[in-house]
């Protein structure tokens, strides 16, 4: 049996929204992202332009814009990190998941959830952290950070067998 107890970090959704957008998402984050830098870059070069040819107050604005939208898409993971960070249930403390012979139970302030490892349809290993997508959109983090019972070593070949799938490394 393993066991885990954590509270989400900004730092868990970053790595949630690289993984996210590596495996599920990964052509909706580059259009995304593409757009931005593609609007950025259009926005600086107006924003020159009218400031070079007089307008100054016109310029400035649209260059500051460019700035922004070339910000939101270098950042992009960090703000989506940042938004489900605010999108959680507020006065959830900490979770508590549990690798049991099986399923996998999850429990926390505001309630409790148990899922079979077959329901689990990817798994991936990034920045030291576990994550068992139940769909496209949700997944189970499991931070090597916050393990309270059972061997680190020997987790990977445990939810390797209890999953029966490949745990891909990114």
């Amino acid at each position: 049996m393993y066991q885990f107890q954590y509270d989400y970090t900004l730092e868990d959704m970053n790595a949630l929204s690289r993984v996210t957008a590596k495996t599920y998402r990964r052509k909706r984050a580059l259009v995304y992202r593409a757009v931005l830098t593609l609007l950025g870059a259009a926005y600086l070069a107006m924003g020159w332009l009218l400031f070079s040819s007089g307008s100054k107050l016109v310029g400035v604005i649209l260059f500051v814009a460019g700035v922004l939208f070339l910000a939101l898409s270098l950042f992009y993971h960090q703000g989506t990190a940042w938004r489900i960070k605010r999108m959680m249930v507020e006065g959830e403390g900490e979770f508590t998941v549990t690798l049991e012979k099986e399923s996998v139970h999850g429990k926390s302030v505001k309630g409790e959830s148990s899922y079979p490892y077959s329901a689990v349809v990817g798994a991936f290993h990034y920045r030291e952290r576990y994550f068992l997508f139940l769909d496209k959109r949700h997944a189970m983090l499991l931070p090597e950070r916050a393990l309270t019972k059972g061997d680190r070593a020997g987790l990977r070949s445990f939810l390797t067998e209890k999953l029966g799938m490949e745990i891909k490394e990114l």
